[in-house]
């Protein structure tokens, strides 16, 4: 038997919508809802923000897909923006 080791990265899935971000993660039924609070593209930085009215992320969780999550009370969500 052969077990296949999980990375974070494949156990949540980002969804941003009008005004919500929604996080699915493998083997819950249940997803997360969280109001935008806000959102930022720096095309100096190259980095698209979206902050979150809750905390979605696990304690150690730093990536979700192409997201980097980080917080303490809401989660901050940052990933590279698209090419143009």
């Amino acid at each position: 038997m052969t077990l296949t080791r999980r990375t974070p990265e494949d156990m949540a899935t980002v969804t941003i919508g009008d005004g919500v971000a929604t996080i699915s993660r493998r083997g819950r039924t249940e997803a997360i809802v969280a109001r935008i609070l806000g959102t930022e593209r720096d095309p100096q930085s190259g980095t698209e923000t979206v902050w979150l009215d809750r905390l979605v992320h696990y304690l150690k969780e730093t990536q979700m897909q192409e997201w980097t999550c980080s917080g303490a009370i809401t989660t901050i969500l940052q990933r590279p923006l698209p090419p143009a």
